[in-house]
């Protein structure tokens, strides 16, 4: 049985039902377009539901480190120290090209000082980089490409060895 659903939004055009059937899946893994639409709360409470509900949190999530993201960082790690990495990478995200206005505009936020090894206690800088909150965050998966891939950059741009 071949029956016909309206498209909402297309001006009366029909699709078939198996075609909508499979709307979903066709866009699986692409980005949203619901981009600046909020969720209304009863969504956020939904969505928030879910993944409490998958149980991803703690030692239950595949990117759990041990808790290291809780222990705190040395003292001398502090703003002074962040702003001369900043300045020495040109106030540019070293992982695609971001300038710190763009973060601000964005995110309202300044570029992150990152630990290429992931040891807070390194403060080598060497060991520091600057990046936009999308490549920090990316770089918490996958650790050891990015810590190639980091290394060669502070190696190629700078001539610093970590």
């Amino acid at each position: 049985m071949n029956t016909t659903t309206k498209i909402h939004g297309n001006k009366g055009k029909r699709r078939p039902d198996m075609v909508g059937n499979q709307w979903g899946k066709a866009r699986l893994g692409q980005p949203s377009n619901r981009k600046g639409i909020p969720c209304s709360e009863d969504t956020k409470m939904l969505i928030s539901k879910r993944m409490t509900d998958l149980s991803w949190t703690g030692e239950k999530n595949p990117n759990w480190r041990g808790g290291v993201s809780f222990k705190s960082y040395p003292i001398e790690f502090n703003n002074s120290l962040c702003k001369f990495i900043r300045k020495r990478d040109n106030y540019v995200c070293q992982g695609c090209g971001k300038i710190e206005g763009k973060e601000l505009d964005d995110y309202g936020r300044r570029l992150a000082i990152h630990h290429i090894d992931y040891n807070k206690n390194n403060l080598d800088y060497s060991n520091l980089i600057t990046l936009c909150v999308v490549c920090n965050s990316k770089a918490n998966k996958n650790r050891q490409h990015w810590i190639s891939f980091y290394s060669s950059i502070t190696t190629k741009i700078y001539g610093i060895y970590s």
